[in-house]
């Protein structure tokens, strides 16, 4: 070869290494960029989990209070129900006595 292709490529040989360390350094910044993004969805995932088992709390407190809520509504509906019979019947025994009396008395 004679010196003047040697010097083109060395020259060219250069370029393409010092274009290949440019890549490289191109890709290492953008792999740091993807492995802060990384970070941050980890950052991310950890607030849902983090906010689920608080929803998670509060859901299962409200499922209490309204099972509670209910059972007091049933404890109350059954209470008048029974105080509603209880008296109905005192009634009929009052008045069906009223009337065994009115009738002894007639005969």
């Amino acid at each position: 070869m004679s010196p003047g292709c040697t010097a083109i490529l060395s020259t060219s040989t250069a370029t393409s290494i010092s274009g290949s360390r440019r890549s490289i350094q191109r890709f290492e910044a953008i792999d740091r960029r993807f492995q802060v993004v990384d970070h941050r969805f980890e950052l991310v995932d950890q607030r849902f989990a983090a906010l689920e088992q608080h929803l998670d709390t509060r859901l299962e407190a409200v499922e209490h209070r309204i099972v509670a809520t209910i059972r007091g509504e049933m404890a109350t509906l059954v209470t008048t129900q029974t105080r509603v019979i209880v008296l109905g019947l005192v009634g009929a025994l009052t008045a069906n006595t009223g009337l065994v009396l009115a009738a002894s008395r007639l005969g």
